[in-house]
């Protein structure tokens, strides 16, 4: 048996086998022999058949059993002696397929592609500079935070006696025909929460529900521009029946000492004060994460290595898989999107799947040269931080981290922790104001809301 190995590129290979017509005969044999005992053949009992004529009735069976007990034992026996350590699995050829003779006249020449991992080089970060920004907290930051809170708390108030006007919320049922015919779906919601004189809804629903009181019906028509984004709606003409069903007012918790003391403080200008901390420490947060951003992707830059399309392919599947749930929960129907625009997604996830993979391997490769150990203080650090972080006992969360392998993917995620510590502390890093020559994250979230599927179920 002998062998070749021809690299095609850093990571693909051709793994070349050729197997001795001796050997083939030899299998070939051996395959007959079985057929031969256990096929019926008219005219011979079961297992009485000469093993000629069964070669010529099971003329093709025989071949493929052949083949297939040559590629899993003489090939895997090849490969293994080989070291290679396919990370895909190989597609397998042979040169002289269909017309390859098994009577011990040939020799057969097995060819197997596949891929391979690279040489990836250890990273080094001495020479990168990098830059670590905080974003400041203002007191308009602190409003915008304790406003936000008090949104979180509103509660719709119902107004009697008078008709609605601006400003008013109201809650109407909503049933809307398509006049231009296009289809003939309906447009059939229930308890639809209306702003009166919300620039961000379509001026025509402000214009007719002002002035009505509760079981007030109103028909009007509501022209959609083309650039809605909603494209089931966009360039339309739709009809529209409202039951009016309440009229009200959404009124926030005023920010008063008792609204603070119902939330755990002795005042509002504690809770003003445990907000602004609590933003400060969100901050620091925010560019520590930055700054290990940066620093992976100047490390993905620097360093050019092939990254097997294997690993990309995965990488850019589960990017899809995340772009398809995030779709679901925002409403879009995914059985009406076209193929071809999904293709067209997973397509420009794979630049984003494959400085991932990169960042990966860089950075398991430096946890292997330097050998980074998880100790039990860490873990029991790291288990500490999500039991607050979760409100459960720390005996919970590692009952739970023992489950399913988390707790070596949760070791895994330290020792990426430590090669990042590792390599921060040999870089460059400067302290800038948050404003300072900063440049915005350029990576992209796919919007699948954004395609001709999206079915909106507000009518805003």
């Amino acid at each position: 048996m002998k062998t070749e190995v021809i690299q095609i590129s850093e990571t693909a290979r051709e793994f070349r086998v050729e197997i001795e017509p001796e050997r083939i005969k030899e299998v070939y044999r051996t395959i007959s022999r079985r057929f031969a005992k256990s096929v019926s053949i008219p005219g011979f009992r079961k297992g009485f058949a000469p093993e000629e004529l069964v070669r010529i009735h099971y003329k093709d069976e025989i071949k493929e059993r052949v083949l297939d007990d040559l590629i899993r034992n003489d090939l895997a026996e090849a490969l293994e002696k080989s070291e290679l350590r396919p990370i895909s699995e190989p597609k397998i050829s042979i040169e002289n397929y269909p017309d390859l003779k098994l009577d011990g006249t040939e020799k057969a020449i097995f060819k197997l592609f596949f891929e391979v991992m690279p040489e990836v080089p250890t990273p080094d970060s001495s020479d990168l500079e990098l830059v670590r920004r905080v974003r400041p907290v203002t007191e308009e930051s602190v409003r915008a935070a304790i406003d936000l809170r008090r949104e979180k708390e509103a509660v719709f108030v119902p107004i009697e006696g008078r008709k609605s006007q601006e400003g008013d919320t109201v809650i109407v049922d909503l049933e809307g025909v398509f006049i231009d015919g296009s289809t003939n779906d309906k447009i059939q919601l229930e308890d639809v929460e209306i702003v009166l004189g919300d620039e961000s809804i379509e001026k025509a629903f402000s214009e007719n529900l002002i002035g009505v009181e509760e079981d007030d019906i109103r028909k009007f028509v509501v022209e959609y521009p083309e650039n809605y984004p909603s494209t089931d709606l966009a360039g339309k003409k739709v009809e529209y029946t409202a039951k009016v069903k309440s009229i009200g007012r959404v009124e926030l918790p005023e920010p008063t000492d008792e609204w603070a003391k119902e939330h755990g403080f002795e005042s509002f200008e504690q809770m003003r004060q445990k907000i602004a901390e609590d933003l400060r420490k969100s901050a620091e947060i925010f560019a520590d994460a930055s700054l290990r951003e940066e620093l992976l992707e100047k490390l993905a830059a620097k360093y050019s290595f092939e990254v097997p399309s294997v690993l990309i392919s995965a990488q850019a599947r589960e990017l899809f898989a995340e772009v398809l749930e995030d779709a679901r929960r925002r409403g879009v129907q995914l059985e009406n999107i076209d193929r071809q625009y999904l293709q067209q997604i997973y397509s420009s996830l794979l630049p984003k799947a494959e400085k991932q993979i990169r960042k990966a391997l860089l950075l398991g490769k430096l946890i292997e040269t330097e050998d980074f150990e998880v100790s039990e203080q860490d873990l029991d650090k790291e288990i500490n931080k999500i039991a607050e972080q979760s409100s459960l006992s720390a005996e919970d969360v590692r009952k739970w981290l023992n489950q399913e392998n988390r707790l070596e993917r949760l070791k895994d995620g330290l020792k990426e922790q430590k090669a990042i510590d590792f390599l921060l502390n040999k870089a460059k890093i400067t302290e800038r104001e948050w404003g300072e020559d900063r440049v915005e994250d350029s990576d992209q979230q796919v919007d699948l809301s954004q395609s001709e599927a999206f079915q909106q179920e507000e009518t805003k």
